[in-house]
Formats: structure tokens, sequence, C-alpha cells
């Protein structure tokens, strides 16, 4: 007999043995076989409803009762294991702990099936308000055409955020006066879940849904509409008092990814707590933002018509199908006049938050500069807090989707090698394969001994190392949705190259300097002098005039064999066939060169070399960072020790040992090698006599060498 649910209840046993021993000559006999199988004694979670397998025989179900019971697990949860039906995590999250930090409860939420059950928790016990701001907001029923599941299905916590959707309508249908506002990414994807290359734009369909079931929702702009390159924020807050932040979206295949964020509760006694600066350091900006750009900017850009398309003044004139798609399915909620003048009506009904004026709980984000237009301020709080860390932290351990940003690959470089930074890293393996940016910064670190290692996912949930979070010193977490790029990090708060660069600019002017070495030779050769380079835009704007002019003389030189230029107040003529140089001072005196061909090259020859030298400085110094529009993120940075050992570095451990790749394992451990017949019998021979002599001393097995 087989409880499906439970397998352990006598009355269904009862009901299956009468079934499968259905004839009255062996039943006797059945019978007493039947009552000797064995009874998992560990029960299921939950009150059931059980139900029965029938045709299943006595040994069987005395098999699968004795494996459940020495697998420590309820017969149902043995059965789903075995099944796959609900998959084991390769490494389990640490369980949710909580700790007081300042006005507030934070609680630890490691991957979908925490998340996903505190986020429920959170929107069915809402009273008056429930404010959600995401990147991704998915649902089958929705957008399942564009976003599967991808075996998150088969992940705890995937049902919970599939519910997500329907309990917050419920909850505007059963009060229809509570305030539910929801603000969402609205950048172009180019490929779907499904990996079909279809455009769209992020959230439509969501969008559009939560328009006609009455909810309020606005798309955050677009970085066309002056936003944010993306709208990354994860960031949901329940009556003014509960928050959710961290890494996990709302996306139907978001439970499968390897996550972290944290809840943050008001505690009973505190009037506010950093709930407030939450909502009003990011939410309630934001809202007033999205609502001011959509009176004020084009909700598409581009032409989505031919006669929109001949009266266009931009460079791409193109009629493109997916911006078609989204005026069509999104315009008569945010094209009409009532939405475009809600921001300066000032009908936005925001919740009013009491922030906390030195908050325990820091609360950092990247914004863009243009939400001055709404009275609020860009920022890259993130960042600066970050960095901070990175140079003054003696321990350090994190758990990363991306880790890019140049300035800080090379400070943890420059602090490890000092012997002043303990670093680990886990990042994510399939943007490191799928960016070369991403695998140059990894490679990067490994070469300079830093320990990283990329994250052992589940292939069987298309599992990703989504977390952004790190530990400082064993005792403070940042946790958020920020990436460790610099279009995470990074905001349009100024113009021009970035002076926080130091180290990074420190290294691009290095192998500039090594690159005017080089060329030196061969600008002798043309009797051009030297460019003096500092770094500086004097010097930079002298190489772009300088290649600007040789290149018009190469061409010349090239199509006449003849050119004649001015550069830094001297005349030049330049005789390819006679492989003759004159140049003339600003008195007019001049000096004869014959070219000296002795490497066989003409000064053509030598005038492509340099220009080619040129170009690669010029692409060096064109790399340095420089502001530009990021995302729009959120962080929380909080100090406990309690949280900081008991999970997240708990956490680290278990996932930095899962994940030790086959090369390390080699590289650490010692194998003996198979020498061949004759060298094993000589060493063999070589062996005994030693130990006649020595018997103490036994043969060592010879260590592997991976370093060749």
């Amino acid at each position: 007999m087989i409880n499906l649910l439970g397998m352990n209840s006598v009355e269904g046993s009862d009901r299956l043995r009468n079934r499968f021993i259905s004839f009255a000559g062996v039943q006797k006999t059945a019978q007493k076989a039947a009552n000797q199988v064995f009874r998992n004694p560990i029960m299921p979670t939950g009150n059931g409803p059980f139900d029965v397998l029938s045709n299943i025989s006595a040994n069987l179900v005395d098999e699968i009762e004795k494996r459940a019971y020495k697998a420590g697990m309820s017969t149902t949860e043995w059965l789903k294991t075995y099944l796959k039906l609900d998959l084991k995590p390769k490494v389990m999250a640490v369980a949710s702990k909580s700790a007081v930090v300042g006005n507030a409860r934070v609680t630890t939420l490691i991957d979908g099936q925490q998340y996903f059950k505190k986020a429920l928790e959170f929107v069915k016990g809402a009273e008056k308000s429930i404010q959600v701001e995401m990147f991704e907001f998915q649902n089958l029923s929705v957008d399942g055409k564009y976003w599967a599941q991808n075996g998150a299905d088969k992940v705890p916590g995937s049902k919970e955020q599939q519910q997500l959707l329907w309990n917050i309508i419920k909850k505007k249908e059963a009060n229809p006066d509570m305030k539910i506002q929801i603000i969402l990414d609205s950048h172009k994807w180019y490929i779907d879940g499904k990996g079909n290359h279809t455009k769209h734009f992020g959230n439509q369909d969501m969008i559009r849904f939560l328009k006609e079931k009455g909810i309020d929702v606005v798309p955050y702009p677009k970085a066309s509409q002056q936003g944010a390159a993306l709208q990354h924020i994860k960031l949901v807050i329940v009556d003014g008092k509960k928050a959710l932040v961290g890494g996990m979206n709302w996306g139907t295949h978001s439970t499968a990814n390897h996550d972290g964020s944290v809840a943050i509760e008001t505690l009973p006694n505190k009037m506010n707590s950093e709930v407030d600066n939450l909502m009003a350091e990011h939410f309630n900006p934001d809202w007033k933002f999205s609502w001011q750009r959509i009176g004020e900017t084009d909700f598409v850009a581009g032409p989505l018509n031919k006669e929109q398309q001949a009266l266009y003044k931009g460079k791409d004139k193109e009629i493109k199908q997916e911006c078609v798609d989204y005026y069509n399915l999104l315009s008569e909620f945010f094209c009409t006049e009532e939405a475009k003048n809600r921001y300066k009506d000032g009908k936005l009904d925001l919740i009013k938050p009491h922030p906390m004026t030195t908050p325990t709980i820091k609360v950092l984000g990247t914004k863009p500069r243009e939400l001055a237009l709404v009275g609020e301020k860009g920022m890259e709080s993130s960042r600066d807090y970050l960095m901070d860390k990175i140079k003054t932290c003696k321990k350090i351990r994190g758990e990363l989707f991306v880790l890019t940003d140049k300035e800080l690959v090379k400070t943890i470089i420059d602090r490890y090698k000092k012997g002043e930074l303990d670093a680990k890293f886990i990042i994510e393996a399939s943007i490191k394969q799928q960016f070369p940016y991403c695998e140059n910064a990894f490679d990067e670190l490994q070469e300079a001994g830093v320990p990283v290692r990329v994250y052992k996912a589940d292939k069987e949930t298309n599992q990703r190392m989504h977390a952004k979070w790190a530990v400082f010193d064993n005792k403070e977490v940042m946790i958020g949705s920020t990436n460790w790029s610099s279009q995470g990090l990074n905001q349009n708060l100024s113009t021009g190259r970035r002076s926080d660069y130091k180290l990074a600019t420190a290294e691009i002017d290095s192998r500039i300097v090594e690159s005017f070495n080089q060329v030196r030779a061969n600008e002798e050769k043309l009797s051009l002098s030297a460019i003096d380079w500092d770094g500086s835009e004097t010097a930079y704007d002298q190489l772009k005039n300088r290649r600007k002019i040789l290149k018009n003389a190469y061409n010349s030189l090239k199509k006449t064999g003849y050119a004649n230029f001015e550069l830094d107040d001297k005349q030049y003529e330049i005789m390819n066939s006679s492989r003759q140089i004159v140049v003339k001072n600003k008195e007019g005196v001049a000096k004869d060169f014959e070219y000296d061909s002795k490497n066989g090259k003409d000064p053509l020859s030598e005038l492509r070399t340099v220009l080619g030298y040129y170009a690669i400085i010029q692409r060096r110094q064109l790399s340095k960072q420089k502001f530009a529009r990021g995302n729009n993120e959120i962080s929380v940075a909080f100090e406990s020790p309690s949280l900081a050992k008991n999970v997240f570095i708990k956490q680290f451990d278990m996932d930095w040992d899962y994940s030790e790749s086959k090369y390390e394992k080699l590289k650490n451990n010692v194998i003996p090698i198979n020498r061949g017949n004759q060298e094993a019998e000589a060493t063999e021979k070589a062996t005994k006599n030693e130990n006649v002599t020595n018997p103490q001393k036994k043969p060592q097995p010879k260590k592997l060498n991976l370093n060749v």
C-alpha cells in the first residue's frame, strides 16, 4: 500500500491491501505478509489531503518505506525527491535567521523558497498599501509566451511566486481603496526566456494586465526618456512597515536561481524605521520621476508610422515593429491627458514616510541625475560605500552575479598582493562565458592569486548565481540589486572622464607610455618629435590632431608618392620614391633627411606603423572610465555579526566547497603516476634496497605538476 502523500496511514494501508489481494485463495497469506511491511514513522508536513495508490506489492511498499526512513524523510518527501517533483538543491540554503538592527528586525532570505514564502506572507497580510518596484514581474498566464519556468517549477517556492499576482489582485478587489502601486522596468529585450530572438519591451504584457485589473502601475523611464539603462531595483514595501530588498526578481524562473535578500520589519514598539528610508529614498522618488517622464517625453522613441517617419529628425528612422506593438499595447493607459498631467496635477497618491535621520541600516543606491526634475537627487551611494569598504576592510566574502568594475577589481588585487586583504568571491559562470569583459576581470583576479570561483549551478533547473551580497570583516553585510559592474555602480552625475578610477587610469597610462616608447624609433625615422604624454586632455588632443594630419599625409603619399603637411610648427615634405624627407622650421631653415632603409621599409610603411600605434593609444585612452548612464539600483548595508557569520559566511563556505572545480581538486591532491613498466621496476628495486637500509622510510607518491 502506498499513501501518495504520506504512505503511513493505517486506514489507507487496509484499503489498498484489500484492493490488491482480491482472490480468496491467497488472501490470508498475503494479509500476513502485508502486516509485516515496515511503516515509516516520519510524518509528512501539512495535513494532507492523503490518497492511496493501488496495485503496489507489499515488498515494494516495504522497500520504499525503508528507503525514506533511512534518508530521514517522510515517504511523501522521499518520493517527491526520487521522482524529481521537487528537486533538492545541490547546496541547501541556510535557514532564515533574524536579528534586531536599529528600529527593525532583519530576516535573511536565501533562495526562492524562503523569499517567496515571505513575499506571499507580506502580500496576504497587507492592510493599507503594497508598493512594488521590480525588474521582472512575470506570470505564466500573462506572459508565459516570453518567459517559461525552465525548470523552476521543480523548485520549492515556484507556486508562491505564481500566486503573488493573484493575491495582489484579490487584495484590490476586496478593498478598492487600498493603495497598490507598482513600478516596472521597460527596457527592450532582444531575446526571451525560451531563447528566441524576440524583440519586446520588459513587462509590457504584465503592465497591461495590471492596468486592466485596476492596479496602479507605471513603467520606469527608459534611457531614451532620460531614465536609467535598466530599472533593476527589487523592492517590496507593505503598509509602510515591512520591506523586502535583495537580488530576487518576481520572474517565472527566479525561484531556481541562487539568490539572497532580506526582510526588514519595523519593530512593534517603534513609530518608524529604515523601511521609511527605503520609501523616501527609492520608491517615492522613482514613482514621481516615472509619471513626470510620462508627461514630458515620447512614450516610445522613434517613428511609429510612415507619416512620423517623414518628419522624424533623429538618426534612426526605421519603424520598429516592437515599438509599434508596445505603443499599441499601452498607449490607452499612458498617452492620455490624465496620465500625462498626473505629475503636474499632483495626483500621485503617495504614502508619506518618516525617514530616520541617523539610520542604523544604510540605504544605498544608484540613480540618474535627472531625478532633479522632480526635486530629488541622483546618487552613487552604493559605489561610495563599497569602495570605502574595499579600501579599508581586512576580510571580504562575496557571492556575485557580476564582478567587473575595473577600479573595484584593481583595488581588490592591489590590497590582496600587499597582504592587506583576505578576499574570496563566487561569481556566475554564464556571465563570464558570454561576455569577454567579464572573463577578463575573472582572469585578472585569478592571475593575481585572488581566490575566485564560478558557482556550480544546477543544470536541471537552469540555475544561475544571481546574488549580489558581501560580508566585510565577518560583521557587516551589503545586499541588494546592485551588480558590481560599472553599469550597476555608476551614474551620469557629471560628464567627461572620472577622476576616481585612479588605479585603472594609471594602468592605462602605463600601457600608453609603453606604446609611445615602442613607436618612438618609428617617429624618429620620420623626423617627428615625441608627444609628452601625461594622460591629460591636452596631451590627448595633441595625439588626435597629429593622427588626423598624418592620416591625410599617408593617403596622399599612398596615392601620389608625395606628401606635404605642417606639424608642430614645422613643414614636412616626404617623397616616397626617393625616400627623402625635408623638414623646415618656422624660420624656413630646411633639413634634408635621406630615409634609412636598412630594414627595407619606405616612408609610407613607416607612416603606416606610426598610425597603427597611434590608433592603439587612442583606443586605450578612450577606454578610461567616463560618467555614463547606469542602472537604477538599491542596496542596504547593516552590521550584524550573528547574521553575517551564521547565515552569509556559512552559506558562502558551503557554496565555495561545492563549487570547487575538477582542476582545483587535482591541483590540491597528491596523485600517483604510472610511469611505465621499465621505470616502475627500477623504482621498485631501488625502493626495496632503500627500505632494507632504512626500513622506516616508505615510498612517497609523486605530486602531479599542473602548472606546466
